[in-house]
């Protein structure tokens, strides 16, 4: 039987969550025989056994990387349309069938929504709030910046073979790259807001801290090889990190933010001082040494 979508998962971290995000997939694909769920272990050496994952096709990637791993899925799987999300996502229950309906009317490419989610639902710490705030704004990735997030990024095969998948020597911002070359040769991305995936909000400082130098670094890297950092850039992206009044011309959910507190508000500012200063200091880093600016695009891998 044609199998009509896969469902690709890159995995390198916690195997509870990765659990958490199978088993909201097989509550809406039961017994489906038409539809595949892909796991791509990206350790150095593969840690998921087949035998734990009975109904699931499971591979392994050496190459370090969530876009080498999704290369990898890519080749394995036999759907007909294709279907990225990340291993510690909630899939919403008619993510499939919506994302199916999308496909079946026009065959382009998507991004559909990410919704960020607490640790405490009911007490929100600050800087789940600043990531709220400031992350997977999906909607303005795909109709502004003309790219959709791979945790909720689906397509037809045949566009993602036609451009040769995504660029595995990239740590972070391989979609942006994908899309816009997809993009480039007349390829549509829309924003799908009724498919949902539901994102765990970082909560720890560590955590958020390297999630945020391996996404700069890695941003910095897809720059660098298509503009290079000369001294002008850097120093006009030191005077908009640094210049605190530019605060209000971000790009985040401004909506969000006038519903929270003053005190909320507050904290928000707070920690974007914080990271403002985090990514001029990795700019600067990255400037003075090119291969800095490669190994932070793989620091999650460290810790």
């Amino acid at each position: 039987m044609m199998i009509e979508a896969s469902v690709i998962i890159p995995f390198f971290g916690d195997q509870k969550t990765l659990e958490v995000c199978l088993a909201s997939l097989r509550a809406i694909v039961c017994d489906s025989s038409n539809i595949e769920i892909v796991v791509v272990d990206n350790h150095p050496e593969a840690t998921l056994k087949e035998q734990d994952y009975t109904g699931i096709v499971l591979c392994h990637e050496s190459i370090p990387g969530s876009y080498a791993a999704r290369n990898k899925g890519i080749k394995v799987s036999k759907g007909q349309f294709l279907f990225f999300t990340d291993a510690d996502t909630v899939v919403d229950a008619q993510y499939l069938k919506m994302g199916l309906k999308r496909l079946k009317e026009n065959a382009i490419l998507y991004g559909g929504r990410i919704e960020l989610t607490y640790h405490d639902k009911d007490r929100p710490r600050s800087l789940e709030l600043y990531e709220k705030m400031f992350y997977f704004q999906q909607k303005f990735y795909v109709e502004i910046e003309g790219y959709g997030a791979t945790a909720n990024l689906f397509g037809p095969r045949d566009i993602f073979l036609k451009f040769n998948g995504f660029d595995s020597s990239l740590r972070s911002g391989g979609d942006q790259d994908f899309c816009r070359r997809a993009q480039a040769e007349g390829v549509e991305i829309i924003y799908a807001d009724e498919v949902i995936v539901f994102h765990p909000s970082r909560y720890r400082f560590k955590d958020f801290l390297i999630r945020r130098l391996r996404a700069f670094s890695g941003n910095l890297y897809l720059f660098y090889r298509q503009r290079g950092l000369n001294n002008k850039m850097v120093k006009e992206k030191i005077g908009h990190f640094l210049n605190q009044e530019k605060f209000y011309e971000w790009n985040a959910d401004w909506d969000f933010y006038k519903s929270l507190s003053q005190n909320e508000q507050k904290s928000i500012r707070r920690w974007h001082r914080i990271f403002s200063f985090v990514d001029v200091i990795t700019l600067l880093v990255c400037k003075a040494n090119y291969r800095r600016l490669k190994s932070l695009t793989l620091i999650d891998r460290r810790f």
